[in-house]
């Protein structure tokens, strides 16, 4: 037997917002209607908390959450709002020294998430001179507004935990730290009838990490500054949107090609719609510099002419909609035309479908507006966790959407379970992703009016189809010279032993054209070194079925005799 001594410091140090011995506690003061709170606080902290490697963090301080129904700071030359408002003065609060201060509600961690009960419908920031409301982490948060008032300066610096944060339905929620990104999730039912964040001209916002979002009207008009190197920045309205043509959109926070860019590198830019995030013309969004681009929504909706080609770009650019259930494609304007141009080294369709959602086909997001989609990852696209994506023009012109993906390779990551469709052709270029993929299991479906493969498309002891839906007799499957689709069994070694699993099964299906997997191709769903070969189905019922010669793989071991070889089935 092997006995390990740890401590609850050690074997908890690395769990995301987890508060160890030799933290501080937390204090929450709640007004349901209003609230008087001018305390002394005594909260000591360790100065330093040690892993079980050896590893040190300093102790973090009290955290402190202060609610009323309607919230002001405020200092000594700035009234109160009127008799109804509870105040805070903000040079008490800095002198609390809080290492997390939540202003409008109350928190509550489960598991990794910490839950933001909201409590104030309004909450006002007005203060005076160069002085700012100051601390690691500042949260605010109401049902209905938050305001930052013009003169008001927020600034975070020194270091403050990485957590994810939820919040219940719709409101305003704003986050400033010095520390790393926070997650933000909104739960229930999201109407985007509420909700308003005013940050007015003449404010200063600093901060290593910013958080701005609101389900209904998101107003920036003051001076925001993330961190200049590894800043994160992460915006939420009721829609977005980027204009190439100097167009107004009347509905959503609307920015324009240089914008964004004025936040320089950073480390991560999310943009969260609670519809759709709408590109205008030949609009730009992101660029090589930013590391991380996440487009959070119910789609993209493009509104350019035949002559425009929007673009969006970053090292990494993922697209996700973490409101299924109440997130909907209503863009602000008509669908047009043109081309939409995506350039990374990583793509990532992330999940934007509850798993019901999933099996029955619903949409989780869309691309559409657009005459043709082209999709340019250098080193990969991966498709992760339950989603259903389309391209096409529904809505619009009706004409079929042809998509283009050039990239070193497709994978489905493991426990993946996606479903990608377009109403044009698809066209899958590249495969020159040759590294080992360490996701087992995941499920890939790619749908499309006929599929062009010479790339690379794996999914290890998984799933993969590939289905032709367009009535005419040549619209069905080819793969080229060069295409590769694998769905072969894996080997994981777990310290002194191995599992292995099976290969996964691979469809290549046609409604009315054929299926053609041409010389130089391979379709390989082998066992491996130690599990079991899975199927291969080739299947046009209308059209024909050829293969040339070994282009289909299905072997298994033949060290052991045990293990099941491949079948093949064709139709």
């Amino acid at each position: 037997a092997k006995y390990e001594i740890t401590t609850a410091s050690g074997f908890f140090y690395d769990e995301a917002g987890a508060q160890l011995p030799g933290d501080a506690g937390r204090l929450s003061v709640v007004g349901r209607a209003s609230l008087s709170f001018d305390p002394a606080i005594i909260a000591l902290k360790q100065a330093e908390i040690t892993a079980g490697d050896g590893r040190k963090r300093a102790g973090q301080g009290v955290e402190i959450d202060l609610a009323a129904l309607k919230l002001a700071v405020i200092d000594a030359n700035t009234p109160a709002p009127d008799a109804s408002w509870t105040t805070l003065d903000r040079d008490k609060l800095n002198a609390l020294d809080a290492s997390s201060l939540l202003l409008g509600g109350v928190r509550s961690r489960e598991g990794d998430t910490t839950n933001v009960d909201v409590v104030s419908e309004s909450l006002r920031v007005d203060t005076t001179g160069s002085t700012a409301l100051q601390g690691p982490e500042l949260l605010f948060a109401a049902k209905q507004d938050v305001t930052v008032a013009g003169g008001s300066t927020l600034a975070a610096s020194g270091a403050s935990p990485q957590r994810d944060y939820a919040v219940l339905g719709d409101g305003a929620f704003m986050r400033v730290a010095g520390g790393k990104q926070a997650g933000l999730a909104r739960t229930g039912t999201v109407t985007r009838g509420s909700g308003d964040l005013r940050v007015e001209a003449g404010t200063s916002v600093t901060g290593q990490s910013l958080i701005f979002d609101a389900t209904h009207n998101n107003q920036l008009d003051g001076q925001l500054s993330p961190g200049a190197s590894g800043g994160a920045l992460a915006i939420g309205a009721d829609r977005i949107n980027i204009v190439g043509d100097g167009s107004t959109p009347v509905d959503g926070l609307t920015l324009d090609n240089g914008a964004l860019a004025a936040f320089g590198s950073l480390d991560q830019l999310r943009l969260t719609s609670y519809s759709t995030l709408d590109l205008y013309a030949a609009a730009s969004l992101g660029s090589a510099k930013v590391k991380e681009l996440v487009l959070a929504a119910a789609g993209v909706a493009g509104h350019g002419t035949a002559g425009d080609t929007a673009t969006i770009a970053g090292k990494t650019v993922r697209f996700e909609n973490p409101n299924p259930a109440t997130a909907s494609f209503t863009p602000g304007a008509a669908l047009g035309g043109g081309g939409l141009n995506v350039a990374a080294e990583t793509i990532v369709i992330g999940g934007n479908a509850t798993d019901a959602m999933r099996d029955a086909g619903q949409v989780g997001f869309a691309l559409r507006g657009f005459d043709s989609v082209t999709l340019n990852a250098s080193q990969e696209m991966r498709f992760e966790g339950s989603g259903v994506t389309v391209v096409d023009n529904a809505g619009g012109s009706g004409a079929a959407t042809a998509l283009n993906v050039d990239t070193g390779r497709i994978v489905a990551v493991s426990q993946s379970k996606q479903l990608i469709s377009s109403s044009g052709t698809t066209t899958i270029t590249g495969g020159t992703g040759t590294a080992p993929v360490n996701d087992i299991g995941g499920t890939l479906e790619m749908r499309a009016k006929s599929l062009d493969v010479a790339g690379r498309i794996e999914a290890p002891s998984g799933h993969l189809t590939l289905s032709a839906t367009g009535t005419d007799a040549g619209d069905g499957v080819i793969l080229r010279d060069g295409a590769r689709l694998l769905a072969d069994g894996v080997t994981v070694a777990f310290a002194d032993t191995k599992a292995y699993g099976p290969g996964g099964d691979v469809a290549l299906k046609s409604a009315h054209g054929n299926v053609d997997v041409q010389s130089g191709a391979i379709v390989s769903v082998s066992g491996g070194e130690g599990g079991d070969a899975g199927q291969l189905a080739l299947m046009a019922q209308e059209g024909a079925v050829h293969a040339a010669a070994n282009t289909l793989r299905g072997d298994a071991s033949a060290a052991k005799p045990d293990l099941r070889q491949g079948e093949l089935v064709v139709d």
